[in-house]
């Protein structure tokens, strides 16, 4: 009894899955399109004229209303080579401009993103200052160059 039991529910289960996987006689076949069209090696290239005035010039940045536009610059000099010791900190190299009567305004540390190799690339940490801009000429004497923007 129990065999014909299992045989009866393989048969049935059989069944419902035929069923839900048989053909669906109503769809049809799409009609066959003719074969795509090689296209001839290289393809041609087509001719693109510039839109006048693409791309837009950037814009110049401007400061905020009340802002006074004094010309101030940051300038950088890097602390050292990689691999090596500095030879001064922030401090001394500060001093330096100032006896040789350049005024620094502000002083920081920065760090850069630079080549990796020892004794011929800067180390990444840099020495930063901001000065006036008729002093920028003998600040570069010492060393400094203008920051990247």
């Amino acid at each position: 009894m129990m065999k014909r039991l299992w045989l009866g529910m393989m048969v049935l289960a059989l069944a419902l899955v035929l069923a839900a996987c048989g053909g669906g006689g109503g769809a049809e076949t799409p009609a066959a399109t003719a074969a795509p069209v090689e296209e001839g090696y290289p393809p041609p290239t087509v001719a693109i004229t510039p839109a006048q005035g693409y791309p837009a010039p950037r814009p110049t940045p401007t400061l905020p209303t009340g802002y006074p536009d004094d010309g101030r610059v940051w300038l950088i000099k890097p602390v050292g080579m990689q691999c090596q010791e500095p030879e001064s900190n922030l401090n001394q190299e500060v001093a330096v401009l100032q006896n040789n009567g350049i005024l620094v305004l502000a002083s920081q540390m920065t760090s850069l993103a630079v080549c990796e190799a020892c004794e011929v690339c800067p180390t990444s940490e840099h020495y930063r200052i901001l000065v006036a801009p008729e002093q920028i000429e003998a600040a570069k004497r010492f060393g400094w160059e203008e920051e990247p923007r």
